[in-house]
């Protein structure tokens, strides 16, 4: 996984010039610093990365890249529950939701956007091949039965409540990433609604590290601390 990864940031930075190796680069550093990430979560956080600078910049390339690198994690294959969803604020400014990334998506939208390209159509049928194996592949330790993904909207000043079963004595590790128009905090508490964990800097992004005592259900609060909603994608190992 870690030599595929390093192929495809190489051969990114080689066909998209300047302003694509240096978003490489940061992303590459931002690896290096963090090294007591989970690899499912560093894996999903370099994926939304190259797939923004994609969607941003027209790259087909980087868009297959980061649907090659969600192929690698082991996803959950139940959905993550909405568990409680705070009061719609009427004075909220409001947008367009926008959905999860994901492979298919991904792939759809490399194909659109290069023109059909054979040597994207080549890297698409890969990652497809890919795709079809990896049921097989074991779900990394975290979240009971593998990573979890999910998208949602949390109103202006309000929040969201998704619970989630994860394994005693495993790191679990829980990153959100909104779409930068408002600071968002993350907050963990157990089945008694206990703090256990918590990530409430002032930041457009957070994520926070525990280790659960026993395998249980765990509430996973985000939380919208400003005037207008915020549509977040959260991901778990």
């Amino acid at each position: 996984m870690k030599k595929l990864m390093f192929l495809a940031i190489v051969a990114l930075m080689v066909s998209c010039g300047n302003d694509a190796q240096q978003k490489v680069e940061e992303a590459r550093k931002a690896r290096a610093n963090a090294s007591f990430e989970s690899s499912v979560i560093a894996s999903w956080k370099m994926a939304h990365k190259l797939a923004a600078y994609g969607y941003e910049n027209g790259s087909a390339f980087a868009l297959t890249e980061a649907a090659d690198i969600l192929v690698g994690i082991p996803m959950n294959a139940e959905t993550i529950k909405l568990d409680e969803a705070g009061a719609q604020n009427p004075d909220q400014r409001v947008k367009e939701t926008k959905p999860a990334l994901s492979i298919d998506q991904l792939v759809a939208d490399a194909m659109e956007m290069s023109g059909n390209n054979p040597s994207i159509a080549e890297r698409v049928e890969e990652i497809k091949r890919r795709q079809a194996q990896a049921a097989d592949l074991a779900y990394a330790r975290g979240a009971v039965g593998g990573a979890y993904v999910v998208s949602g909207t949390v109103y202006a000043s309000s929040y969201q409540v998704y619970a989630c079963e994860f394994e005693g004595g495993e790191m679990a590790h829980i990153a959100v990433v909104g779409d930068g128009d408002s600071d968002l905090d993350i907050i963990i508490m157990d089945a008694n609604k206990k703090i256990v964990a918590s990530d409430e800097s002032y930041d457009l992004d957070c994520e926070v590290m525990f280790m659960p005592e026993e395998t249980g259900v765990y509430y996973m609060k985000v939380v919208n601390n400003d005037d207008i909603c915020n549509n977040f994608t959260l991901a778990t190992n």
